[in-house]
């Protein structure tokens, strides 16, 4: 944490006689995170002065309202307090618990996680699904963003050269036309982005950025990208609990399983590539790229066959 950060904490602390418990792991997005407490509850206090981290804090607070308007608040943390000090911002919101990657890394039964989760997801998407178009929005942006990724960190590695030209080839505007609705979704789904508040029993999704609305087989791809590539966490039964929720998202958005199979399997390429991208592990790095590249065939060659 840098001192500016540390200063603007102090001041927070100080005003609303807060006690550090914990700080998290900021990610890419250069905020600073604390788990804090005034001994009447958990608050997480999140901190920004940089123009990416800035954007980052202002996104979870316009994904909060997007949400509220439509009565779907109650999935992410409410924040309490959005204010400036100088040229930081700080985010005050509610704790929003324990991570998913987390409970099923130490829970005796993940799978019983796991299907409590999926049950609440669907009962999210089946009250936000609406009759509107905006899912094709969301598959032609995951489409370019892989392609964005690719072009832009990979483009001399040969694997990534061939993401390219499997991208280029692929007819995936015969999708679109087919989706009809749309529901809650993100795009941000890895396993560290879902909370259960055990002592509550409730679910949140964490760091929620506008629009909130498309194509949930999308993040189901990444949720399952996510699990399969961190064995600590996931199994066969753990991959075969998403997979029955993806059928259900198929019945609900009336589509083919083909189509919804090939939806699913974008997800995991737009994991697969981000993972990639920050990898440290040059062995893991060329593992996810070779997974994204299956995943990409799999779609061209279903595409193709249609």
């Amino acid at each position: 944490m840098n001192s500016l950060h540390q200063r603007v904490l102090n001041a927070v602390c100080s005003e609303h006689q807060f006690r550090v418990l914990k700080q998290f792991n900021d990610g890419q997005t250069g905020c600073s995170v604390f788990l804090v407490t005034n001994g009447c509850g958990l608050r997480i206090v999140k901190i920004g002065s940089s123009s990416r981290s800035i954007i980052e804090i202002g996104c979870n607070v316009d994904a909060f309202e997007s949400l509220s308007s439509v009565d779907l608040g109650y999935i992410t943390p409410t924040p309490i307090e959005y204010v400036r000090y100088g040229n930081t911002i700080v985010l005050i919101m509610e704790y929003g618990g324990i991570p998913l990657n987390h409970l099923l890394m130490i829970s005796n039964n993940p799978v019983y996680i796991l299907r409590n989760l999926t049950d609440w997801l669907l009962e999210v998407y089946s009250i936000s699904l609406r009759k509107v178009a905006k899912s094709r929005q969301h598959v032609t942006q995951t489409c370019n963003l892989i392609t964005r990724k690719v072009e832009c960190h990979f483009s001399s590695h040969p694997i990534g050269a061939n993401l390219v030209e499997i991208i280029k080839r692929m007819g995936y505007i015969q999708l679109l036309a087919g989706l009809k609705y749309s529901c809650f979704a993100n795009t941000d789904m890895m396993p560290d982005d879902v909370s259960l508040l055990i002592n509550e029993n409730r679910f949140y999704f964490l760091d929620l950025h506008v629009p909130v609305f498309g194509m949930p087989l999308i993040d189901l791809g990444i949720l399952l990208a996510g699990i399969e590539t961190d064995q600590t966490i996931g199994g066969f039964g753990e991959q075969l609990i998403i997979a029955k929720l993806a059928d259900k998202i198929v019945d609900l958005f009336e589509i083919s399983h083909e189509t919804g199979y090939i939806i699913l399997q974008l997800g995991k390429t737009l994991h697969d590539v981000y993972a990639a991208r920050y990898s440290c592990s040059a062995k893991r790095q060329e593992d996810l790229l070779a997974r994204a590249q299956v995943s990409l065939r799999i779609i061209n060659n279903m595409l193709n066959d249609n």
